[in-house]
């Protein structure tokens, strides 16, 4: 039985309780984490939790539910649907809505900065449908409303150093709550879609044009290594992050992200020398590691039918079933697309079938 793709949507797959990177707590919530690195200091939000992320960024919420996330006065994303990882691009429905519809034929747009992801790719038109996020995410990273925001809060942090996350202050928060109150208004007038060209003088966070909402917002912040003086002057302070910079620190923990969930899971055998002439049917079973994984929907397609054809996926023996099809010293490789319940993220593994 020939396939050239196996589209296939799991009801539950489950395993354990509790994860380091998201999982079940014992009163029934879940811990879910705001981006890979963690911003701490941000309050959260949802029907039955609340509370302030932790330094690894992480919150508690119960399936099903949306967030709310907010730094003072200033509410960063609201009503957003609670799951393990989320990011700035969980924070716009739109964009969500791309990266959810990309396939790995968009990785061929640009092949440079995508050599990660076709690495060890066998680039057959059926192959190419595979559902894939990763290159989308970087087209959508670089959305004005996307890297604005975190480019924001890149400014906000404590250290302004990425590398170890974004630490936001009690004191920080305090003074976006005060602006607020003495300037009502300003915040929700800050265009977060702005331009990132530097040659417009408004563009997002110039910190030549002081009436802009977001520099006069950042000014009015008092950070640690600002003198009296630059306290003082609410036409100076800290300049606002760039927008380049900012895509590229989102990329790397998206990149982050999806190789931590790529750790989750793995294929028992996933490389096969099998005799010319023998048809029998192989298995190779998915084993998930961590515990509060469930699998959603998988995609499995043989890079050649002609040397190695899938024939079906169990979900009361998860695995596939394939069985060889070709002749002496030829090779095949059989990707298998797994998505995790309630994420848009594709963890891609393969099985390497090689006829003696």
């Amino acid at each position: 039985m020939k396939q050239a793709l196996l589209a296939l949507s799991l009801s539950m797959i489950l395993i354990g309780c509790g994860s380091d990177g998201g999982g079940e707590n014992d009163d029934g919530t879940r811990t879910g984490h705001l981006l890979f690195s963690g911003i701490s200091g941000v309050h959260y939000e949802t029907a039955s939790q609340s509370g302030t992320t932790d330094s690894t960024g992480a919150f508690r919420y119960r399936p099903g539910e949306t967030i709310t996330f907010s730094i003072g006065s200033w509410i960063m994303a609201q009503n957003v649907q609670t799951k393990d990882w989320l990011s700035m691009i969980d924070f716009e429905a739109d964009a969500l809505a791309e990266v959810e519809s990309g396939t790995l034929a968009d990785c061929y747009s640009d092949q440079t900065d995508n050599d990660e992801e076709l690495t060890g790719l066998i680039a057959t038109d059926q192959v190419l449908q595979l559902s894939a996020h990763s290159c989308k995410e970087k087209i959508v990273a670089k959305q004005g409303n996307i890297a604005n925001k975190l480019a924001f809060l890149l400014t906000l942090d404590s250290d302004r150093a990425s590398e170890n996350g974004i630490s936001i202050t009690q004191k920080v928060a305090d003074a976006i709550t005060q602006f607020e109150e003495q300037n009502p208004g300003v915040i929700d007038s800050i265009e977060w879609n702005a331009s990132q060209n530097t040659e417009n003088t408004d563009y997002f966070g110039n910190p030549e044009n002081t009436a802009l909402p977001e520099v006069r917002l950042i000014n009015s912040i008092c950070f640690p290594e600002q003198s009296t003086e630059v306290c003082e002057d609410a036409n100076s302070g800290r300049v606002i992050t760039n927008g380049n910079n900012a895509t590229k620190f989102l990329v790397s923990e998206l990149k982050a992200i999806t190789r931590y969930l790529g750790e989750d899971v793995f294929l028992d055998q996933e490389y096969y020398e099998i005799p010319a002439g023998d048809t029998d049917v192989r298995n190779s079973n998915i084993r998930l590691i961590r515990a509060g994984r469930s699998i959603q929907d998988m995609e499995v397609v043989s890079s050649d039918e002609s040397v190695v054809a899938v024939q079906s996926f169990s979900t009361t023996d998860p695995g596939i079933s394939f069985y060889a099809t070709g002749s002496k010293g030829q090779s095949a490789t059989i990707f298998v697309n797994i998505r995790y319940e309630g994420d848009y993220r594709w963890i891609r593994k393969s099985v390497r079938v090689k006829i003696i």
